[in-house]
């Protein structure tokens, strides 16, 4: 139903797993880090990282918002380190992709638009930056587009549930059925043969 759970269905499970296995090891090695220096802006904003790649393959909501916990804290540390910008503008992006409420999402989209703008200003060169800070042009459109996708995903699936619901209860009456039927024909052949 978003862009994390397509990855995921897209990926073969052994190379997801393994992924996220690689993943895992640099998340902890990062939190080492941090843990033997809390100003290690770098080992913060790597941290940050790791888990927003994780986040795309195990699609959770703690997870993007321990993400972002870690990139605020770096770029707490190192204000003006436009990559850090870069990473907690697409985290930013990622949650509100996953929220259906426009009044939520949008102001989100807003707020990642001025991570990619500082990064931008930051690093005026840099192709990247700008082509994320000129995406944002169309997210509202792309959210919609997303939105109504999950909406009719969700219809399918709930309309698969109730045609298979209707077999369930078809396939219970005609076994139903078949029972009794036997049990008159048993219940007959007993009469006969006595």
């Amino acid at each position: 139903d978003d862009l994390g759970s397509k990855m995921e269905t897209q990926l073969d499970p052994r190379k997801r797993d393994q992924l996220l296995a690689l993943l895992e090891t640099d998340r902890k090695q990062y939190e080492l880090a941090v843990q033997s220096n809390p100003l290690d802006h770098a080992s913060l904003a790597g941290w940050g990282e790791i888990l927003l790649e994780v986040s795309m393959l195990s699609p959770c909501d703690e997870i993007l918002q321990e993400c972002v916990s870690k990139l605020e804290a770096a770029l707490e540390l190192s204000p003006d380190a436009p990559e850090y910008l870069t990473i907690l503008g697409s985290a930013i992006n990622m949650i509100a992709f996953r929220e259906p409420d426009t009044t939520i999402a949008y102001p989100l989209f807003d707020k990642a638009r001025a991570k990619y703008d500082r990064a931008v200003e930051l690093c005026p060169s840099n192709q990247k930056y700008k082509h994320l800070r000129d995406a944002m042009d169309r997210v509202h459109e792309l959210h919609a587009e997303i939105m109504a996708m999950r909406n009719t995903h969700e219809s399918s699936l709930q309309e698969a549930r109730k045609v298979s619901s209707l077999y369930d209860w078809l396939g219970w009456g005609i076994a139903a059925g078949v029972i009794v039927s036997v049990a008159v024909c048993l219940a007959k052949g007993r009469g006969t043969a006595s």
